[in-house]
């Protein structure tokens, strides 16, 4: 029988408090899922020109890779990934096939979800107020994305490029990632993070896809988020 363990790093938050900076869900047989700590906090959410204050009320975990294809199958799950690789990310799944394996975690303790939209855009910016974590600068963007003909023609194993200044990797690039919203087209939900095989610009903080909810493509993965109950 497979035994799984939750694990909580603690530290003391600013009040004295203990409380898990970062934590990790045990899968068996060493395969893991890392989640870091995510503070509420206010940011600009949106392009330059047209964006809008947000508040995030609640801090939250954010899984600091997209879903791998060996975290996948460790939940009993058939890999259907066109771009087979233990530590590349999942792919070929729909937004209910990630709730499907969000709901098999073994986190009673907290919530396991796909992150709100916001909460997504928030956690890639990691403080920056720029197109990508980075700044405005595309060529720093190749330390943190595989994207375009820097991506090759496939997925790459995650946390090859750098984390943003959160402690996030592939937030850009590699693949577009589900989110939990609904978007203004009946039917489908929205994805965020560009992928391997598109422009810089599909990639930036702010940008938007969306795709039905069914659907399953060679593009799109996803990573977790967890909250307090």
């Amino acid at each position: 029988m497979r035994t799984f363990a939750l694990m909580l790093l603690l530290l003391l938050d600013t009040s004295g408090r203990r409380s898990p900076q970062r934590i990790v869900v045990e899968l068996g047989r060493g395969i893991r899922l890392e989640f870091v700590r995510v503070r509420a906090g206010t940011f600009a959410m949106g392009d330059a020109g047209s964006a809008r204050e947000v508040r995030i009320p609640r801090d939250f975990w954010m899984q600091t890779t997209e879903v791998t294809q060996e975290q996948w199958t460790a939940l009993g799950f058939a890999n259907r990934s066109e771009f087979a690789g233990e530590r590349h990310p999942v792919h070929n799944v729909s937004w209910d096939d990630a709730q499907e394996f969000i709901a098999k975690l073994p986190v009673r303790a907290r919530q396991a979800a796909l992150p709100a939209e916001a909460e997504w855009e928030y956690a890639c910016r990691a403080g920056s107020k720029g197109r990508w974590c980075c700044g405005d600068a595309e060529s720093k963007l190749d330390d943190y994305a595989w994207y375009g003909q820097r991506g090759g023609e496939g997925t790459h194993p995650v946390a090859q490029k750098k984390p943003n200044a959160w402690g996030l990797h592939d937030m850009h690039g590699n693949v577009l990632e589900w989110v939990h919203d609904r978007s203004e087209e009946a039917g489908h939900r929205v994805m965020r993070g560009g992928g391997w095989f598109g422009a810089a610009d599909g990639a930036a903080s702010a940008r938007r896809h969306h795709y039905e909810q069914s659907y399953r493509g060679r593009i799109n993965g996803f990573r977790v988020i967890l909250r307090a109950r």
